[in-house]
């Protein structure tokens, strides 16, 4: 019995030293060990069944709970929802939960965290701050690292929460700069970023982690350092964290799925790249990611199969789309764009007047009727816009040329004297104004009302004296209507110019101008020939510039000057007015031979006499050399064409042979 007593005692010990060093096999063979001894005892089936889940079989530890009668297992409540939750049956986990102790901190912990994977996030706040409240052990540092994650959670739904500074572990900066994201405070969440992933390497390298395994934890945190990076405008720093975490495949199918998503989610994407980086995110395991990450990325590929004029397979991914996450106003804005691609406006239209009647949605009912040449349907929703936004520089300039294209002059003057006062009463950066007051004065002084403008321009004289483009016009305005302050203001430039050295009578009489063409080609000229010499010295030549020859052209030896040269000396000799066509080789002979053998042929196109045939004239007659020799005579037209033959030479006999088949 002592032995018995002594061997029970070792396998516990065995257990325990197993539990401390994380070899959850040894313990579960020294539990086995104690159920073939005592089959009653209750500590060795729980044990049996913690070594099962910490190694992941919870298969067999469900199948082991389900065939150990309750009376030799215990309560196993907290275990058998631990089972649910590590296989994503969130409702079986919950429920058995509730069957388990209430006071006891893991049911709480692990009840809290199920609420935050159902999104229920106020739930899960208020049973996690009870919980660092009335319990404290090693834990604490995770419990609080999770309370930051569920705030962050609860400001992205607009439940306003202050973000903590009491930051230890880099789960904890980690969490606090998502709660900075939800705030729209990137700068500083990029701060915390960068500081959880010191904190992250120095932590984990004192665990004795390696490499691997510490670049595995950090690719959270570093996507999410991307996705700052991308929002702040730096997306090349934000693509090459990507690329670099997409090369070493993260097994983490969040990390995954939200870089395929990000790396395409920019205005210039490839389209074939990005279709195939969405195909592959939309084929992961989406059970831990996120509502919000699911439909973005649901919508990021009816986005993407829009653009890529996929019609069919958009309207599929906005049919899931809507039907899973309801009817959103981003979801009825796609929806629209589709039917203005089908060419069905009308009910683009009906579509969209189903959205939230925000600004984004009005701009686009506008363009629409603007696009379909509707100018009174899209002006009239311009005009009902927000004063800040109907007077922004951009939506007054439409606004004006539709009163201008549908022939309101009046209505388009009153637009922007009414734009210029709402922004000197808003106190608008001088940007704005200027661009405002610039747009009146060009109107004005396009139609004529000459005097009108001067008022806009005075005002952009005064904000900016010294830009000449405006002095200008005013001067030009002045004087047009007759008035003596362009004398003053011109008056102004006099002194300046003297303080250059400038003689302005001399200028005025001085005829530069008339010679000023002529001044710029030979400037022109000069500079050329600069370049080219520096470009012999330098070996180096521009493209498409042509090198001029400095040798003089070699003349013929016998040209005479005095006669002028022939003036289609250049042109081919076909269209020469000498040029005499010759017969076709097909055609030469065609009046000769005609009638029997010997017969002389009456036709008035052969020439009998015993001239020799005569060649075409040449341009330029060449004398003859004295000892030239001179050209055979014909053979007497009266022989026939068939007794043509060269003198001293035999006629040939024709032979007999037999006949060809």
């Amino acid at each position: 019995m002592a032995a018995d007593s002594a061997g029970l005692r070792q396998c516990c010990v065995e257990i325990a030293k197993g539990e401390t060093s994380g070899d959850y096999d040894k313990a579960l063979r020294f539990a086995n060990k104690i159920i073939r001894q005592y089959p009653k005892e209750t500590y060795a089936f729980k044990c049996k069944l913690v070594a099962l889940i910490q190694m992941g079989q919870l298969d067999e530890a469900l199948a082991l709970i389900k065939k150990t009668p309750a009376g030799q297992m215990g309560n196993v409540a907290f275990e058998k929802g631990y089972i649910h939750y590590r296989k994503n049956e969130n409702d079986l986990a919950l429920a058995e939960l509730e069957k388990a102790n209430q006071e006891d901190a893991r049911v709480l912990e692990l009840k809290s965290q199920l609420f935050y994977r159902l999104e229920k996030f106020q739930e899960a706040y208020e049973l996690l701050r009870n919980l660092l409240r009335n319990h404290s052990d090693a834990f604490d540092d995770t419990r609080r690292a999770n309370l930051l994650a569920i705030e962050a959670k609860l400001e992205s739904l607009g439940v306003r929460q202050e973000v903590s500074k009491d930051l230890d572990t880099f789960e904890q900066y980690f969490n606090a700069a998502c709660h900075l994201i939800e705030k729209e405070k990137y700068t500083e969440a990029l701060k915390l970023i960068n500081k959880s992933l010191d904190r992250c390497r120095k932590a984990l390298t004192e665990d004795g982690l390696t490499d691997e395994e510490i670049e595995e934890e950090q690719s959270t945190i570093l996507v999410q350092k991307g996705f700052v990076l991308q929002i702040l405008g730096k997306y090349d720093e934000a693509l090459e964290i990507y690329k670099a975490i997409y090369a070493k495949n993260p097994s983490d199918v969040n990390v995954r799925a939200t870089l395929l998503n990000n790396m395409v989610a920019k205005k210039d994407a490839n389209i074939t790249d990005a279709r195939k980086k969405i195909k592959l995110a939309s084929q992961l395991d989406k059970s831990k990611l996120s509502a919000r990450q699911k439909r973005t990325l649901l919508y990021n590929s009816a986005l993407i199969n829009l653009l890529s004029n996929q019609r069919e397979p958009c309207r599929k991914a906005l049919e899931e789309l809507q039907a899973t996450y309801g009817t959103f106003n981003e979801a009825t804005l796609l929806e629209t764009a589709l039917f203005v691609r089908q060419k069905d406006i009308q009910q683009a239209l009906t579509t969209l007047g189903k959205a939230q009647q925000n600004t984004e949605a009005q701009l686009l009912t506008a363009q629409i009727h603007i696009n379909n040449g509707n100018q009174r349907a899209g002006l009239e929703i311009l005009s009902k816009l927000p004063e800040n936004l109907r007077f922004s520089p951009a939506i007054t300039s439409l606004i004006v040329n539709l009163h201008m294209a549908l022939g309101n002059l009046p209505k388009a003057l009153e637009t922007l004297k009414t734009a210029v006062n709402y922004a000197n009463q808003q106190k608008m950066d001088e940007k704005t104004i200027r661009q405002l007051l610039e747009r009146a004065a060009t109107l004005l002084m396009d139609h004529g009302q000459v005097k009108e403008s001067i008022e806009y321009l005075e005002k952009l004289h005064s904000m900016s004296p010294d830009d000449t483009r405006t002095t200008s016009r005013l001067i030009r305005a002045y004087i047009s209507v007759g008035d003596s302050k362009a004398e003053q203001l011109m008056s102004k430039f006099i002194p300046s110019m003297e303080k250059a050295g400038l003689n302005v009578d001399e200028l005025e009489e001085n005829d530069w101008v008339i010679y000023s063409q002529k001044y710029k080609q030979k400037k022109e000229a000069k500079k050329e020939a600069e370049d080219e010499d520096e470009q012999i010295i330098t070996g180096k030549r521009k493209r498409g510039l042509k090198r001029k020859r400095k040798r003089k052209p070699i003349l013929p030896k016998n040209l005479d000057p005095n006669v002028l040269p022939d003036p289609e000396r250049w042109l081919p000799k076909k269209e020469r007015s000498t040029y005499k066509k010759k017969a076709h080789k097909k055609f030469k002979d065609r009046d000769i031979g005609r009638g029997t053998q010997g017969a002389v042929t009456s036709s008035p196109n052969i020439d009998y006499s015993n001239k020799p045939p005569s060649a075409a004239t040449p341009t330029i007659s060449v004398p003859k050399p004295e000892n030239s020799p001179q050209p055979t005579s014909p053979p007497s037209a009266s022989a026939g064409p068939r007794q043509q033959r060269p003198s001293g030479q035999p006629a040939k006999k024709k032979k007999k042979g037999g006949h060809k088949w």
